[in-house]
């Protein structure tokens, strides 16, 4: 339907913005259960991405009436990751430069300035105390806006992550996450 081609379109931008005409080596992974094997095929693999499938009408409708409650009524306009994708890039002495890359690219893609997306650089504000909350663990959120011909304009995110925090932040907050966002431990329960 609709939706998948939406998301091949969306896989085939970023693609296209992180390899452009150069070949930078990101691996594109569709099923992030495999990345492990997916990589052993590309050891030269300086980033992976993944699309996401489009985020549940469950969640959707959560952010919604909290939007609506914090903000203004309806709520929806604020769903900006219904369509996501994440970029992760290798660790080493060069992750850094990677990681800055990777950024220039996709604000080049896809436009990404004042009053057209957003860039939320949690690794500029790594370690830092904000009021009584821990900041979050270092990565790159960015909001885009996604021209699919055929299609209206969409919000859609895009994640940047550093291998080895990825890593720390699954195995160990993840959990967390789930239990904070949760409404009530009967919906942690399955």
């Amino acid at each position: 339907g609709v939706a998948s081609e939406v998301l091949n379109d969306f896989k085939e931008q970023l693609g296209k913005a992180l390899n452009g005409d150069c070949g930078d080596n990101a691996v594109c992974v569709d099923d992030k259960e495999n990345v492990q094997t997916v990589l052993k095929e590309h050891q030269n693999w300086q980033r992976w991405f993944t699309v996401a499938k489009v985020k549940g009408a469950v969640r959707m409708k959560a952010k919604t009436k909290k939007y609506s409650e914090e903000k203004l009524w309806p709520g929806s306009e604020y769903l900006g990751d219904c369509l996501r994708a994440m970029v992760v890039c290798r660790g080493g002495k060069e992750s850094g430069d990677m990681i800055y890359q990777t950024w220039l690219q996709l604000k080049e893609a896809f436009c990404i300035k004042k009053g057209n997306g957003r860039l939320k650089n949690n690794f500029a504000t790594a370690g830092v105390l904000k009021g009584e909350k821990h900041q979050k663990p270092p990565d790159m959120l960015m909001n885009i806006t996604l021209n699919v011909e055929g299609c209206m304009p969409m919000p859609a995110e895009i994640q940047v992550h550093h291998e080895e925090i990825l890593e720390l932040k699954e195995s160990r907050d993840h959990l967390l996450y789930e239990i904070y966002r949760a409404e009530s431990i009967s919906s942690l329960q399955g």
